[in-house]
Formats: structure tokens, sequence, C-alpha cells
């Protein structure tokens, strides 16, 4: 059985039969077609479809294994970045809740009588003095909200302050900043909206 070249296999991959050249100048191992043409000539090698196609599929059936292989090691690394994404979030919310703890306390309506039923307190009306003076709740003293900074220094520190306003956002801001003055013992009950007890009528 004779020894087949490459060249030789090109030309049977193409599907033509390889013929011995005529020429007596030329190497006898390269072949050329019956038109005379070279099996490496550029201008007639064309790789079979059937080439090309195996090639593809033999490239993604690479792809394929190589996503199977990364598979686990990227679903660990997606894991790692949800627990560490969990803990940020977890931080982030004991920073809110100690920083809350640690302001002025808000409570309902109904809290804010208990506490003047059984104790001694300041309450402290925010609203303007046309306000106030349309109806407040029974003790409570005027002292709006663009001069509390004046008036609160007149106040007890260690006593317990009851805060409102009208419906709830002046006295936020009100109690923040008796807190930020030093008054710890500052309460927050909203708006007189939501008042069901006394109210006094100058």
């Amino acid at each position: 059985m004779k020894k087949m070249g490459l060249y030789n296999f090109l030309w049977l991959c193409r599907g033509r039969t390889p013929v011995r050249p005529a020429n007596n100048n030329m190497h006898p191992s390269i072949l050329r077609d019956a038109q005379g043409r070279a099996p490496y000539s550029h201008t007639n090698l064309v790789i079979p479809k059937r080439i090309i196609l195996m090639a593809i599929m033999l490239f993604l059936v690479f792809l394929v294994a190589c996503s199977v292989e990364k598979a686990p090691e990227l679903e660990f690394k997606l894991d790692e970045m949800d627990e560490a994404q969990e803990r940020e979030e977890r931080e982030e919310t004991e920073e809110e809740i100690i920083i809350i703890t640690e302001g002025p306390q808000w409570i309902t309506a109904t809290q804010a009588k208990e506490i003047i039923s059984n104790q001694e307190t300041i309450i402290i009306d925010v609203r303007t003095p046309a306000e106030f003076n349309s109806g407040h709740i029974k003790g409570a003293i005027s002292m709006p909200l663009d001069e509390i900074t004046t008036i609160a220094p007149t106040l007890i520190k260690d006593q317990t302050i009851l805060v409102y306003c009208r419906s709830g956002n002046r006295s936020f801001f009100a109690s923040w900043i008796l807190f930020d003055m030093g008054y710890n013992m500052v309460y927050d009950f909203g708006g007189i909206i939501s008042w069901y007890g006394e109210i006094s009528i100058p």
C-alpha cells in the first residue's frame, strides 16, 4: 500500500482524484487534479462543509463543557455575594435601630395621657401662637418651632417632656432639636388631631 501524503489526503477530502503531474520538472510527490491545479494553491483549496460543521460542533461542545465545569464555582460566588449583601443590609438595619433608640421616643396619644396622669411632665405645643390660642391640650406651654432654641434652655433637663403639634411633622423636628440640646426624656406623640383628651381654649 502506498504512503498517502498530506496533499493527497486533502484532495481525497475534496472528493477529487489526484493525478500525477505531466511535467517531469515537478516533484512527483505533488499531485494535481485533471485541470492541472495544485492542491496547495490558495485559489482552489476549499474546505469541505462537513469539516466546517464538525469544527463548529466541537467548539460548541467545548463551550458547553467549560460552562458546566465552571457552574458550581459561579454558583458558589453568587451565594457568597448574596451572603455579603445580606450581612451589609443587616448591619445597616442594626445601625438604624441604634440611632432610633438613642433619639427621642415616639408614642401614641393614649400613651401620652398615661404618662401625664402618672408623673410630672412638661407638655410643649410647637404650633404657632395663633394655633395655640385656638385650642391646646390642658397644661401645655406654647413653644413655636422657630423659637424652640431660645425658649427651651429655661426647661429642666431631667424632666419628662411631651411634644406635639397639629399633625406630627413639626413635633418630630422639635423633639430632635430638644434631644440634641441635651434633653434625654423627650417623647413625641404626634398631633393634636389625634388627641381625645381635654382641650383648653383661652
